[in-house]
């Protein structure tokens, strides 16, 4: 998924269309820019949960054509949701809220648990 097929995903979310977009253009990469450090966590735990190399640094984005570099899956089924909550937050409060709402449903399913050996440092103690 590109810059530009994010954020006209997430003007769709809002009924809107880039000629209609207020400020949305200029917002368009500070705010996936923004959205990709808040993802970051969750990125690494889908990549880790698939045994990909995890990333060391948060990715930015500069321009409409970029691609974005996290799963695929989760870009698509979530990140509008998201997008669109930033974008309407100053005119819709509780647009953006429901939309807020959404991703972080959306995005729960790619929360993974990893177990891992824990070692005992300190051996039995007595009580």
């Amino acid at each position: 998924m590109t810059v530009l097929e994010l954020y006209n995903t997430a003007l769709a979310l809002l009924n809107e269309v880039d000629t209609d977009a207020k400020d949305y253009p200029k917002l368009k990469i500070p705010y996936i820019n923004l959205l990709l450090a808040q993802c970051f966590t969750t990125e690494n735990w889908i990549r880790k949960s698939k045994g990909l190399e995890i990333l060391e640094s948060i990715p930015a984005v500069c321009k409409d054509s970029d691609a974005l570099v996290y799963d695929d899956a989760y870009t698509r089924e979530c990140l509008p949701y998201a997008l669109a909550a930033m974008l309407a937050v100053d005119e819709d409060r509780e647009l953006a809220n429901v939309y807020s709402r959404m991703y972080e449903a959306l995005a729960e399913k790619y929360l993974k648990v990893f177990h891992e050996p824990v070692t005992d440092w300190y051996g039995e103690v007595e009580v």
